[in-house]
């Protein structure tokens, strides 16, 4: 099992090598900074200030741009290493409710819920995994467990159906199930606030709370105050014809979907957005330094289309994090990208 998992995150680096594509479609980019935090062990958070255009060609190497440090090969296996171990760890730490469905039947639309001592009262973060819409599972993706429910929050890890198994537009949907589902829960359970956190593929996932469906009562997401979107792809536009990625169209895309399942490229609910300005929702775009240029340049992007739209946003880029070790960091408490999260959820 763990050799096939350790292909399988060999396969992310390989997909992400890929990812050295300038997918820039003429946005203008903002004149305001943007912030690069330390992620020192010790300090506390320091801010250097940089223009968001001396982010634009910041590597020209894929290799050296999505990897910080020794080689992809000891990064990726260090990586399935961790976040598998992390998980394993939190499972003999605290309490659990395994396999929770959210939706469907006789599929993958199931979570685990991870909680202290009492499940019920307390707020919720959720994490949705990555993995291309093709890899990965929630096995292997509680980094983000033993920080928060030391903070006295219960976290959810998501699971769905991986790509071919289903198509990327059914993906979405079984995530809108699942935004269905914790709106449900979180009442039910007498839920105080809820925080999103997804990685990768899971931020695209995760931005299914902009569906027009949470304009309806019976849907509300009012909890929900912040989103934090860590190295997400919000274009597919370029994506979806990639053979490296998309190997005989696995992920069930066409042109005219592409541009459908691109939160980028989405209409937006003025209505829907009004109601989360009211809520004070939070969209936190985060990359590491060491990320790809094509990671850092779809965040940037999508955090300037959300200014535009008169959202409450947050930029950054985290310094010497990669794409994979910004997600393995959120299970250290004092790592640069659990205090930022911490300090902005006010605990």
């Amino acid at each position: 099992m763990s050799i096939i998992f350790t292909f399988s995150i060999y396969f992310i680096f390989n997909y992400l090598q890929i990812f050295n594509i300038n997918f820039s479609f003429g946005v203008d980019y903002p004149s305001s900074s943007v912030r690069l935090q330390d992620n020192s062990r010790t300090d506390q958070p320091m801010w250097s200030t940089y223009n968001v255009q001396t982010l634009i060609n910041y590597e020209d190497d894929p290799y050296q741009s999505t990897f910080s440090g020794t080689t992809p090969k000891k990064n990726s296996i260090f990586f399935a290493d961790m976040v598998r171990t992390a998980t394993n760890l939190a499972r003999r730490l605290y309490k659990t409710r395994l396999d929770v469905r959210y939706g469907g039947e006789n599929d993958n639309q199931l979570l685990d819920i991870y909680f202290k001592d009492e499940e019920h009262g307390t707020p919720i973060l959720v994490f949705i995994h990555g993995g291309n819409w093709q890899l990965l599972d929630k096995s292997a993706s509680g980094s983000l467990v033993h920080t928060f429910v030391e903070l006295n929050y219960r976290v959810l890890v998501v699971d769905y159906d991986l790509c071919p198994n289903v198509n990327l537009a059914q993906l979405t949907q079984q995530i809108l199930n699942f935004y269905k589902w914790l709106r449900v829960y979180a009442n039910d359970t007498g839920a105080t606030k809820i925080s999103i956190c997804g990685h990768s593929a899971g931020a695209h996932l995760a931005l299914q709370l902009f569906d027009d469906v949470f304009l309806k009562s019976q849907h509300d997401l009012d909890l929900i105050d912040h989103l934090f979107l860590i190295s997400g792809l919000y274009d597919l536009r370029q994506l979806w014809s990639l053979n490296t990625t998309n190997s005989n169209n696995i992920l069930g895309l066409n042109a005219n979907l592409a541009i459908e399942l691109s939160p980028f490229c989405s209409t937006y609910n003025d209505e829907l957005l009004a109601k989360y300005r009211k809520q004070n929702l939070c969209l936190h775009l985060l990359v590491g330094e060491n990320d790809s240029n094509t990671f850092k340049l779809q965040s940037q992007n999508y955090a300037h289309k959300l200014m535009q739209l008169n959202m409450n946003v947050n930029y950054r880029v985290f310094r010497s994090y990669d794409h994979f070790d910004i997600i393995e960091e959120c299970s250290n408490p004092d790592s640069a990208i659990s205090r930022y999260m911490q300090h902005e959820m006010k605990i």
